[in-house]
């Protein structure tokens, strides 16, 4: 991907005479932390992570006002992949961004989703605004552009081409295995990394002919362990290899015969973090990028080949998730931060880095999902933290500050599972050694998209959501998921006390139940005036609580609650399973988090604290919450977080 060819604005007339790309990175982490809130023996993703650079031409972006997706999703079509679909199918949400590619500093596309469905957005002033330019019932895991017009995206075994700037596609290739995001160095010969069984091994492929065929390449790791290729121009390139010795531990190769020998430049730096991806503009200046480092993730930029590396300005603390430079000296980051997703801007070639597009609410490194039961329970906080407490949530002391996961589902003792970072929250991880060592599970099918939430009553029992509806069970420790069928609805939220009982809140905002294992679902009613509940947590067939979020302005509701200015967090606590509900307001705005522990006693994680309840519901106390200590060399911050040392 041979970015100094091109020279921004005067990209597309340059394109028909052989400009070359725009360098894009596409690292292995998680592309999303938004989504379902994790919980008792399920899990799925923090909410406050969603994107909010939604807006389109002169003014905002308002995806359209369609009701709710309900009833069956759309099967899939007979090739492999997207069968795309109007704008007007977008769900009511702000889109999430998964990845990105520059072709210029104004002009660029985005790899996102909105709710369930995949979306394809389209900039023109630098990811300030952006315009919806193709909807996909699922999401996209990367997205390459050469030029202007010229581009590859990537969904699930299948990899599409576009030679019009993205207003249609056509599949190109389909393999066995899942495909990442091609580098191209021209229009015709690139190379990619895919996933095989499992997700386990990884092989490098190479084509000649636009991506319309694939040869599989010899392994230059050795491992299997490919976290991603870069290819500036046709004979330069370099591939990042992990350890399987060492999580944390990271090599770079280097070619300069088109992938005819490799051999290894100097190490990198120790403590980064775990490889994610690898970036070069040129045969001279590259990026290597880490996931779940001290610091929640990091770059390091390289301006001689790869043979000494140093640490960026302007990203502290953040997760790099797309990197793409359509000429040596100009680069655009898509950046995850505590707070949401936010985009970067370089104009030295990736020394220093400029905010240029903020995340849409102030930074809170905090928990975002609360898991266990009785006095044994887990908290996930940001960039992979996992924090433990053996008092019912009264103390909490830090696990590791760097988990590969997503989510958190604790059925007992130290035994965890979560969605698997490493493969975008499409497999299953699990841990028995409560979060310090994981091991990745049973791997969705890709036409399943990544997993929506997850919920496991036992240590071999578990139920995984998918981002296509489809509901899977595992009894065998999640090695295998075996089909239970399509949910009713959306599911973004479920909870199952047992392995036959459960309960789910839909993207509608309704309560669901099943009591024969997800076979069938019955719509649960909820007390008059009160409904869309955020989330529901059981700690018996017949003891839970849901919370909901009643907007202002003040106005009186049924059961005596009342709504105070501005939004009035409700919880519902029933102990006949579902039969009937006592309403309570509590004076928060909003739930992060919300677990039921045992009957009757509930942790809640709102924007002032974490709180505890023993009665129900009817009165609560805060709860101390110890923050991760800082990386060696830094202190905490007032406001939050750490400072560089």
């Amino acid at each position: 991907m041979r970015g100094h060819a091109r020279s921004g604005r005067a990209c597309a007339s340059q394109a028909s005479a052989g400009a070359g790309p725009a360098a894009t990175v596409h690292p292995r982490r998680p592309a999303r932390r938004g989504g379902p809130r994790a919980g008792t023996r399920r899990a799925g993703f923090p909410l406050l992570l969603l994107v909010a650079l939604v807006a389109n031409g002169c003014g905002p972006l308002h995806l359209p006002s369609a009701p709710p997706v309900r009833g069956t999703p759309p099967r899939p079509p007979a090739v492999a992949g997207p069968r795309w679909l109007p704008a007007a199918s977008v769900p009511p949400r702000r889109p999430a961004l998964w990845d990105i590619s520059f072709v210029s500093a104004e002009t660029g596309w985005a790899a996102a989703q909105s709710g369930t469905t995949g979306v394809l957005l389209h900039t023109t002033d630098g990811g300030r605004n952006w315009l919806v330019q193709q909807v996909l019932p699922h999401p996209a895991t990367g997205i390459t552009f050469r030029t202007p017009t010229l581009g590859w995206a990537t969904v699930g075994h299948t990899l599409y081409r576009t030679t019009d700037g993205g207003q249609t596609w056509s599949a190109e290739y389909t393999g066995p295995d899942r495909i990442e995001a091609p580098s191209f160095p021209t229009a015709e010969r690139g190379w990619t990394v895919v996933s095989g069984p499992q997700g386990f091994h990884r092989s490098l492929l190479h084509t000649a002919d636009g991506g319309r065929s694939w040869a599989v390449e010899p392994d230059p790791c050795g491992t299997g362990l490919l976290a991603g290729v870069s290819f500036p121009t046709p004979a330069d390139g370099w591939v990042m290899c992990g350890r399987r010795s060492d999580p944390f531990g990271a090599a770079i190769l280097a070619t300069t015969d088109a992938g005819g020998s490799w051999a290894a430049v100097s190490p990198l730096p120790g403590g980064a973090g775990k490889p994610a991806g690898i970036l070069f503009a040129s045969a001279t200046e590259g990026f290597a990028l880490f996931a779940f480092g001290a610091g929640g993730g990091g770059m390091l930029r390289t301006t001689d080949g790869g043979r000494s590396w140093s640490p960026v300005a302007g990203l502290p603390g953040n997760l790099v998730v797309g990197l793409s430079f359509p000429t040596p000296g100009q680069g655009v980051a898509l950046s995850l931060s505590c707070g949401g997703r936010a985009l970067y801007t370089s104009t030295d070639g990736g020394a220093v880095w400029h905010l240029r597009s903020p995340p849409p609410a102030p930074a809170s490194c905090g928990p975002a999902a609360i898991a266990g039961s009785g006095d044994s329970l887990y908290a996930e906080a940001a960039a992979g933290r996992i924090l433990q407490s053996s008092d019912g949530g009264r103390t909490w002391q830090i696990v590791t500050a760097a988990a590969p996961v997503l989510g958190l589902s604790a059925p007992g003792g130290e035994v965890l599972y979560a969605a698997d970072a490493d493969t975008f929250g499409a497999a299953l991880a699990r841990s028995t050694d409560g979060g310090l060592r994981w091991h990745e599970g049973a791997l969705l099918p890709p036409i399943a998209g990544r997993i929506a939430a997850i919920s496991f009553p036992t240590a071999a029992v578990g139920y995984v959501v998918a981002g296509n509806g489809v509901l899977y069970r595992t009894t065998d420790e999640g090695v295998s998921l075996t089909e239970v069928g399509r949910t009713p609805t959306y599911f973004y939220r479920i909870d199952f006390p047992t392995p036959d009982d459960g309960w789910a809140v839909t993207g509608g905002g309704r309560l669901f139940r099943t009591t024969d294992g997800g076979a069938t679902w019955s719509a649960v009613t909820l007390p008059k005036g009160l409904s869309a509940p955020d989330d529901v947590s059981f700690a018996s067939p017949r003891d839970g609580m849901a919370v909901l979020t009643r907007p202002g302005p003040d106005s009186a509701a049924a059961n005596g609650v009342v709504a105070a200015a501005g939004n009035t967090l409700v919880l519902l606590a029933t102990t006949d399973g579902g039969a009937t509900w006592t309403a309570r307001p509590l004076p928060l705005g909003s739930a992060q988090a919300f677990e039921v522990i045992a009957p009757g006693t509930a942790l809640l994680l709102s924007g002032r604290g974490l709180l505890r309840s023993i009665d129900g519901g009817a009165t609560w106390s805060y709860a101390a919450l110890s923050p991760p200590p800082c990386p060696q060399g830094g202190s905490p911050l007032s406001g939050g977080g750490c400072s560089a040392g």
